[in-house]
């Protein structure tokens, strides 16, 4: 039998022709007093199942509790095996909010009642991070972390990889690749646009992943059976401008390595850079079990999209915020909570009421494919 399908239909940016253009919602800038700290360097908001919220100051490894208040209370500082983290590119909380998990760099590192813990080194370069049910989940890209200079013609390379007894376990199908053509080629961007995704599991223990480079959004079970599939416009990966390749050397003129297959000061390759365009910025769920995405939209502008799992519906409603690509998005008791990802450009606050009181409208061109729908409505038939 197959899944049910829904079209939605409606204006991305009109309610309906009668009503005009949909209002605008201008998040709050907080806190404003005085006392609050300043920093720069990377900063993550995160919140735990109940609510409570967490600031993240990445360059200290400070976390910074947000009080009834409004404000932050004193911070409580993560205890690194080594300080020389680099750049801290995601850091992610656990719904019980006693672990922290941090991608820097190449590396994924670990923290547990404040203390960092070890993990297993992992084979293919990371790009999200996450949890399942408390365990830590990793989506890696189709590149190797070792050497690249003899890769077989095809390699066997999973997407999202969670921990446990054995190490990092594969959660959904590996798939073959050829990663060295696709890294002589230029179809390594293709294939991060594909793979580069925002992880965070529900209160059901589901897992919800966002790709970040086109609008798709995907629900998977812990044995990583595809329950649910949210696209806008197809989910088509967006571009900034086309790619093209630049030569470059692989070694200094005076360097001649022993694994090189020519002279070195003659060897050299193509750089593809990438292009990607940032299309889904991030996501969290309600306490009211909605999945609120933050989300880019034509012109630079900024919208929130709310998916509705009971209504089954996808809507839409502008923000009135300027903000960089790099932003994280936390659930709290009161609001929804938004930091830029430099901490010198501003944190968020939309309390709920104000959210509840919006006009949404549906958003345009979007699909829902959602397998619980068609065992719902098998379970009626029976």
């Amino acid at each position: 039998m197959s899944r049910v399908s829904l079209l939605l239909f409606g204006s991305g940016l009109l309610f309906n022709a009668a009503f005009g253009f949909a209002a605008a919602i201008a998040p709050v800038p907080f806190p404003v007093k005085e006392s609050t700290p300043g920093w720069d360097g990377a900063q993550f908001v995160q919140a735990d199942r109940s609510g409570n919220v967490f600031f993240l100051r990445a360059n200290t490894f400070e976390v910074y509790p947000l009080t009834k208040r409004g404000d932050f209370a004193e911070a409580l500082r993560l205890q690194p095996t080594d300080d020389r983290m680099g750049y801290i590119h995601s850091a992610v909380l656990s719904a019980d909010g006693d672990q922290w998990l941090l991608y820097a760099d190449f590396s994924v590192r670990r923290f547990v009642d404040g203390k960092e813990k070890p993990l297993p080194a992992l084979k293919w370069n990371p790009w999200g991070v996450g949890f399942l049910r408390d365990a830590p989940l990793v989506a890696v890209i189709p590149r190797p972390l070792d050497s690249i200079r003899h890769l077989p013609a095809t390699m066997d390379v999973p997407w999202l990889l969670q921990l446990d007894q054995d190490g990092w376990s594969p959660v959904t199908a590996v798939q073959a690749m050829d990663v060295a053509g696709m890294l002589k080629s230029g179809k390594m961007n293709d294939a991060i646009s594909e793979r580069a995704v925002f992880l965070k599991d529900d209160k059901d223990g589901k897992l919800w992943v966002a790709h970040q480079y086109g609008y798709h959004l995907q629900r998977f079970s812990p044995s990583g059976r595809q329950l649910l599939e949210i696209t806008v416009d197809g989910g088509t990966a967006q571009r900034k401008e086309e790619s093209h390749g630049i030569e470059v050397k692989l070694h200094g003129d005076r360097e001649n390595p022993l694994e090189a297959t020519q002279d070195g000061r003659t060897e050299k390759a193509t750089y593809f850079p990438f292009k990607g365009q940032h299309t889904l910025l991030g996501l969290t769920q309600g306490l009211d079990g909605c999945i609120y995405i933050l989300v880019r939209t034509q012109g630079e502008g900024v919208a929130l999209d709310r998916y509705d799992p009971t209504r089954v519906s996808l809507e839409r409603l502008p923000l009135q915020l300027e903000i960089g690509d790099a932003v994280t998005m936390a659930a709290g008791r009161d609001a929804l909570y938004l930091a830029a990802g430099d901490g010198r450009k501003g944190r968020w606050r939309i309390a709920w009421d104000v959210l509840d009181l919006a006009h949404w409208q549906k958003v345009a061109n979007a699909r829902i494919d959602d397998v619980g729908v068609e065992e719902k409505a098998d379970a009626v038939q029976r």
